[in-house]
């Protein structure tokens, strides 16, 4: 079953980018959100020009791959999700010389889900998150 992202859901998952934005620091970059198909098999996906400093974060239309509601708190992580990923990029290029780049994601993905555990979670169940 798929579900669609709506305008609101969009809105609210841009708020949650710039605060994960503002939270790293990550003012050196030039931002665009999207709401558009990248990989319907993600929530979200990113795509950067290190050089240029620039970054798209889109917010996939349709979720092919979720059956449940689409909560705040999805996009929440899921908007945390994706900016952690942009911290990782001034290390991707080295990484890449020791690593395949399916192995370098499977270890990038395996550090924020600690992140995830962590850093999201005392975040969103802090009071008034």
């Amino acid at each position: 079953m798929c579900k669609e992202t709506t305008k609101e859901n969009f809105e609210f998952f841009k708020k949650e980018c710039q605060h994960w934005i503002d939270y790293y620091g990550l003012t050196q970059w030039r931002f665009l959100f999207k709401h558009q198909n990248y990989d319907s098999t993600c929530f979200a996906t990113f795509n950067y020009n290190e050089y240029a400093m620039g970054c798209d974060i889109s917010l996939e239309p349709e979720w092919s791959e979720w059956d449940g509601e689409i909560t705040d708190k999805m996009l929440a992580q899921t908007a945390f999700h994706e900016v952690t990923e942009i911290v990782f990029v001034p290390i991707a290029k080295t990484a890449y010389l020791k690593l395949s780049e399916t192995e370098y994601n499977k270890k990038m993905h395996e550090v924020i889900r600690v992140f995830e555990n962590t850093v999201f979670k005392d975040y969103w169940e802090k009071p008034n998150a």
